[in-house]
């Protein structure tokens, strides 16, 4: 059974806000999995169309709801938020449902989330990075192993064990996600590269991830889980002190060792294009780096993570 239904945000004009939810399935345990929670980032719809393609055919035991587009304002001008409100989907908690474009966003999908028994958000990072799982070490443990469980059967490449005491990762404590466990919904994001670099690897790495969590929830019958050993990873991510032409190192590659002062890259400062070698502060494991890019002051280039 095929369906596709709508959440009503509002409107502007003569066009509507609506959110497209697909359904296939009818009955039984229920799985959600959100695309575009930021409007430029695409890549997870690849992926659900490559999870789509695994699963034709087979006969489900109860319902998977596909949101292609969960911010479709931001979606349509390929924005990370919504030029109405300029509010970021994924920093506002649960919403509001009096609130703006964005908070009635937020505030609808939470309301159909949590009806749902397993829900995953598919994020894309700035930086290039492995397909990772992002895990709260939240204090209730039974909800923390359940969620861990669905992480482990997703088999990512790394699980990014989040750091609150971090500045730069204390902001994803007011996620969607968050709020859903908060809610006790088990739930967890995963983030990959860009759509444009994202390898057709990582694609079929994610879609199988999705089909397992699929096995595991009993939506479709039992099947060979293609599960990996899961590598949970900290982080301390490197920002720049000048701006200009950043260039990482050609022979640069993600989940290679890296030890402090080892040449990461290098960055091209405007306008007198004088070049200046950028080398690791730390020693851990390349976990993230930034494409060619130009670049501001203070602009994200790499992460060094530690595994746990």
């Amino acid at each position: 059974m095929e369906n596709i239904s709508y959440l009503k945000i509002g409107q502007k004009g003569v066009i509507n806000f609506d959110i497209p939810i697909y359904t296939i399935g009818q009955g039984g345990v229920s799985f959600a999995i959100t695309c575009s929670v930021h409007g430029d980032e695409t890549a997870g719809l690849f992926i659900v169309n490559d999870f789509l393609k695994r699963i034709k055919g087979k006969k489900l035991n109860g319902m998977i709801h596909i949101i292609p587009s969960a911010n479709p304002i931001a979606q349509l001008t390929n924005s990370r938020v919504a030029f109405i409100d300029h509010k970021d989907l994924n920093r506002l908690n649960k919403g509001r449902i009096d609130g703006s474009y964005t908070e009635r966003v937020v505030a609808n999908l939470f309301d159909f989330l949590i009806k749902c028994n397993m829900v995953i958000n598919i994020h894309e990072f700035e930086m290039k990075t492995p397909v990772a799982c992002i895990f709260d070490n939240m204090d209730n443990i039974s909800q923390k192993e359940q969620i861990l469980s669905m992480i482990k059967v997703f088999s990512p490449q790394i699980v990014w064990q989040l750091n609150y005491d971090k500045q730069v990762e204390a902001q994803y404590q007011t996620t969607l996600d968050m709020a859903l466990t908060n809610a006790k919904i088990i739930n967890f994001a995963f983030e990959t590269s860009q759509l444009s670099l994202i390898t057709d690897e990582e694609i079929k790495i994610a879609s199988q991830g999705l089909l397992n969590v699929a096995i595991k929830l009993g939506i479709f019958d039992d099947e060979n889980l293609q599960q990996k050993e899961t590598i949970f990873m900290t982080r301390n991510e490197v920002t720049n002190d000048i701006s200009g032409l950043w260039e990482a190192k050609q022979d640069l590659s993600l989940m290679q060792n890296i030890k402090k002062g080892d040449l990461i890259g290098t960055i091209t400062t405007l306008p007198d294009f004088k070049k200046s070698e950028i080398y690791s502060p730390f020693s851990g494991i390349l976990m993230q780096y930034r494409h060619r890019q130009m670049i501001s002051t203070g602009t994200s280039i790499f992460s060094i993570g530690y595994q746990q």
